[in-house]
């Protein structure tokens, strides 16, 4: 029994040490566990920290157009979530594109949800989704409900510190108002919003916009883009906004500017949204009319807008014959399309609109002169029509020497009429050319106001007695 009772005592040994061992394996990979579990807990504060202090968020104020900032702090988010949620039910009666919203930016589980803590991607479907609504809420802005939902946006996505860009663009139509006033003397304005630290505590008047904008390119550009975001809605505000100023930015704009509006303008040529086609045609007959730059167009640019300025769906009105003139002004290009002559005459025939001569429009009205004078000694009514208002005006920006050789060289019936008509013009230096072409023309052929000129003076008598 000896034996035995030894051997069974060597196991139970043996049992207890490898208990033991494996106690202490457990009790290893317990505190490695843990230390992992806390090291991962740290560097993930760390990164929340990091990204808290990236936006420069004071948790002690909080930007709100409700409150005030010291008041919004101590508002807990599902108090602000209410609010956010009571008016977007009001403005989904009123505004469709609002709906849907509230299984989306207003759910109940955004309450949770930390902004500085999504990847790179979910976080830029956040921000094209909030730059989205904010277009969308744009029109609402001074109701009581709008700035509700507002509210939710800035305690909740910190909107004023991710996206003050997108914000202050959406708000840009209430420049003038107490609401843009409160908003942005609570924002920490970085790059190219660096000049609104000037008007914090003030309305910030539209000449100080657009002056803004007609040297910050950055600027420029980004406000273009959200400009043709919301042109889905004509009635939006910041539509409405964007065509007023880009008609102020062209007052003697840079080359610059001018290019990025042209690219801007030729986007809405080619779109069929009714705002950025009215944005593009009212841009560039203001820049066909204040424009004074110097620099010219790529040619290959140029015949695209001529392309796009003259297509057969759109009519040639006003706006558009100032856009091929702008093209034609600013660039080296000498022909200009057979068919933009024959629809500008049809336009100067009606009468409805008539294009003015001016110093970007002088080149377009030159190879319309010289190319309806042949056409009106034919006969061609909307070409006579085209001379007439041309000579009409009198206008000392147009040469119309080369168009008086082509009568002098006609050998038409209506020679004597056209002649007349370039008689009006009362072109001082051309009335020797006349008086000549007079000396060898058969009189009988000429009315009387041209023959009144006639160097003989019994031609000269028979003429005043009719």
């Amino acid at each position: 029994l000896i034996p035995q009772k030894k051997m069974i005592t060597k196991r139970y040994c043996k049992l207890a040490y490898f208990c033991r061992r494996f106690l202490i394996i457990l009790a290893f990979f317990r505190n490695c566990t843990r230390s992992k579990m806390t090291l991962l807990t740290s560097q993930l504060m760390k990164l929340r920290q990091d990204a808290s202090s990236n936006m420069e968020i004071d948790v002690r104020k909080r930007v709100s157009v409700l409150y005030t900032p010291e008041e919004a702090a101590k508002l807990s988010l599902s108090v602000i979530l209410e609010l956010g949620q009571s008016g977007l039910a009001f403005l989904s009666e009123i505004d469709d594109k609002i709906v849907g919203y509230a299984d989306d930016l207003f759910t109940p589980g955004a309450v949770v949800l930390e902004r500085s803590m999504l990847k790179p991607d979910d976080h830029k479907i956040l921000t094209d989704k909030i730059r989205i609504f904010l277009i969308h809420l744009s029109p609402h802005y001074l109701i009581r409900a709008g700035q509700k939902c507002l509210e939710w946006l800035l305690a909740r996505y910190n909107v004023a510190e991710v996206q003050y860009a997108d914000l202050l663009f959406s708000m840009m139509p209430y420049h003038s108002t107490n609401l843009w006033t409160k908003v942005s003397c609570q924002i920490k304005f970085q790059g190219s919003w660096r000049w609104l630290k000037n008007y914090k505590h003030e309305a910030v008047h539209r000449d100080v916009i657009v002056k803004e904008l007609s040297i910050n390119i950055q600027l420029l550009s980004e406000f273009l883009n959200i400009f043709e975001l919301a042109a889905v809605n004509e009635a939006n505000p910041i539509v409405l906004f964007g065509i007023s100023i880009s008609n102020l930015l062209a007052t003697k704009p840079k080359e610059n500017i001018l290019a990025v509006l042209v690219q801007s303008i030729m986007k809405g040529f080619q779109s069929d949204k009714v705002a950025l086609r009215a944005h593009a045609i009212t841009s560039i007959a203001s820049l066909t009319i204040q424009t004074t730059s110097s620099a010219l167009l790529d040619e290959s640019l140029a015949k695209k807008l001529l392309k796009i300025a003259l297509k057969e769906e759109c009519p040639l009105n006003l706006q558009a014959f100032n856009a091929v003139s702008l093209v034609a002004h600013c660039s080296e290009t000498e022909r200009l399309p057979s068919k933009f002559f024959t629809r500008a005459m049809q336009l100067i025939a009606t009468g409805s609109m008539l294009p003015k001569i001016t110093k970007n429009s002088a080149k377009v009205f030159l190879h319309l002169l010289n190319q309806a004078t042949p056409l009106a000694l034919e006969g061609d009514e909307s070409a006579l029509a085209t001379v007439e208002y041309i000579l009409y005006q009198q206008s000392a920006l147009v040469d119309i020497s080369t168009a008086l050789e082509i009568v002098v060289a006609s050998s038409s019936e209506t020679k004597g009429d056209i002649l007349a008509l370039f008689r009006r013009s009362c072109n001082a230096d051309l009335l020797p050319r006349i008086m000549e072409v007079l000396k060898i023309e058969d009189t009988s052929k000429l009315p009387a106001e041209v023959l009144i000129q006639h160097p003989e003076k019994k031609v000269r008598e028979k003429a005043l007695a009719k």
